[in-house]
């Protein structure tokens, strides 16, 4: 297993996998399928952490990305120094 930040170069497989997890298990998420299927590239490739103080963790098997997570720290001055998960 290889985890790394996702890039660009990774967005194909950043749409499919959470699509998929969102029609088998709906639960697991505080969104829907029907309303991620609306995203462009360009909002999709907004959520890659291209910002400081966010990024998104793809874990790849073989070249295939398997999931992901995502990390943003905290916005408020005196807490930055803790991040979401």
């Amino acid at each position: 297993m290889n985890i790394s930040q996702l890039t660009v170069e990774n967005l194909s497989a950043h749409k499919t996998v959470p699509l998929a997890t969102l029609l088998e298990s709906p639960k697991l998420s505080g969104s829907s399928y029907e309303v991620e299927i609306t995203f462009t590239d360009e909002t999709i490739t907004s959520r890659l952490g291209t910002s400081e103080g966010q990024m998104i963790l793809g874990s790849f098997e073989a070249s295939v990305l398997m999931g992901t997570i995502g990390i943003r720290r905290h916005s408020v001055v005196k807490k930055n120094h803790k991040c979401f998960i």
